[in-house]
């Protein structure tokens, strides 16, 4: 669960439930198979679904804390989830090409999406900070492993290549 968020009892989609309120704590409803710790991004009618860095539109808005019931899911924006897992301590993580997941490794394949979402900041907890910059990877690395960047101006966005 999210770190310092309030507990109230309220209604969502007319049940009962004790609700975590934050800032950075958004409600939304969700396209089946979404559960805890899912990064997902927001659909044209207002639901969340799984993010992928393979579809260049799925820009991750945060992760999933807490799933309500079988229509609606609170998602933490920005901050931090205690106990997310077994991490090392300030690995970066990014959105991977498999759906509603994060890596560690920035995908590096053409046609990926490189988005960053968050830090270990020790073995078990994760800060959430999504940047909503999208960056494409257009080519395959040099042999030292780099990548150049470039802008553009066509897709509005930097690429890798």
């Amino acid at each position: 669960m999210a770190k310092g968020p309030v507990t109230v009892p309220t209604l969502v989609g007319g049940v009962p439930v004790n609700q975590t309120v934050s800032d950075n704590i958004e409600e939304y409803r969700y396209v089946r198979g979404v559960s805890l710790h899912d990064a997902v991004y927001p659909m044209p009618d207002g639901r969340v679904a799984k993010a992928s860095a393979v579809v260049p539109d799925q820009t991750c808005i945060g992760v999933v804390v807490a799933v309500i019931d079988h229509r609606w899911c609170l998602v933490l924006t920005q901050g931090e989830i205690e106990n997310y897992g077994d991490l090392t301590p300030a690995a970066h993580f990014y959105l991977s090409p498999e759906a509603g997941k994060l890596t560690s490794q920035p995908p590096t394949r053409a046609g990926r999406r490189v988005q960053f979402i968050g830090v270990a900041l020790n073995q078990n907890d994760l800060l959430i900070t999504p940047s909503m910059q999208r960056v494409m990877v257009v080519g395959e690395p040099c042999e030292d492993g780099r990548f150049a960047v470039h802008w553009n101006p066509a897709a509005a966005q930097f690429e890798l290549g």
